[in-house]
């Protein structure tokens, strides 16, 4: 089992050490952009979300606004 494990680990290196360090880190720039665009999503959906969470809040207050001056 455990000669399993090393030569597993090897394989992974190997993988990384060709794929990443060997062809001028083009995987690693693919990487890049795609974690880049998948976080610029979720920070556009979160954005979004805060700005109809304050339109619903604005909302609420002017429909309260007249009641209070009474």
């Amino acid at each position: 089992m455990k000669a399993w494990f090393k030569e597993k680990e090897k394989a992974i290196r190997h993988f990384l050490k060709r794929k990443v360090n060997g062809t001028k880190g083009m995987l690693s720039i693919f990487l890049a952009l795609v974690v880049f665009s998948v976080l610029m999503s979720t920070f556009i959906f979160i954005e979004y979300a805060r700005i109809q969470s304050i339109q619903e809040l604005m909302k609420e207050v002017m429909r309260e606004a007249p009641s209070i001056q009474l």
